[in-house]
């Protein structure tokens, strides 16, 4: 043995699992102004189908094209998501969101994705806003739900989105790891679900 290794990547990009402490959840909706929070997380489970079905996540710390360019150290400020360059003849591009150096294309957009459901609360759907070459476009392109922006007319020059985004994601078990702890309180020591690209 020589100690060498072979290292086969199964996808173009990292996959990202979550783990979220769920501290308490009330079972009776009386005691709560959220209502039974038990029984809505335990539904939403198994309307999934465990992890089978997969669901939208709005991950807030990675989640918003201009707060990304706060985490690579720049001023946060609008145009700095550089998905492409124009060449003037290629009318479609995929989104991709900037994190840290890295770029991964995002395939479900908030404000033109229908599918708004999932874990936590996402914001108001906002704006997608492109630019060319730094200026600001109105008008001329459409973006589906699934990132992909299209022109009417080819560009020429940087193209950058700003805009908020989802994660595609599953549950990461067959099961949920309840205890109770008190009358009509529940906890979850790690809600686990990963993301697909599938």
């Amino acid at each position: 043995m020589n100690g060498n290794e072979v290292r086969i990547p199964n996808y173009p990009f990292a996959l990202e699992q979550f783990d979220l402490p769920v501290n308490y959840m009330h079972a009776n909706a009386a005691l709560s102004p959220s209502g039974a929070d038990f029984q809505a997380l335990d539904g939403f489970f198994r309307q999934r189908t465990g992890p089978w079905d997969s669901f939208l996540y709005w991950d807030q710390a990675d989640s918003d094209t201009v707060q990304n360019a706060a985490y690579q150290g720049l001023t946060p400020t609008t145009g700095q998501n550089v998905i492409a360059t124009g060449d003037g003849s290629t009318l479609a591009f995929q989104f991709y969101r900037l994190i840290g150096g890295a770029a991964q294309p995002i395939y479900n957009i908030n404000g033109v994705t229908a599918d708004a459901t999932g874990i936590g609360h996402p914001p108001p759907s906002p704006a997608v806003k492109v630019y060319v070459a730094g200026s600001p476009v109105a008008s001329g392109w459409t973006m589906s739900a699934y990132g992909m922006l299209t022109f009417a007319t080819a560009p020429t020059g940087a193209i950058a989105v700003d805009c908020q985004y989802f994660k595609r994601v599953r549950f990461g078990e067959d099961f949920l790891d309840t205890s109770q702890f008190m009358q009509n309180l529940w906890r979850i020591k790690a809600l686990k679900f990963q993301c697909v690209y599938a």
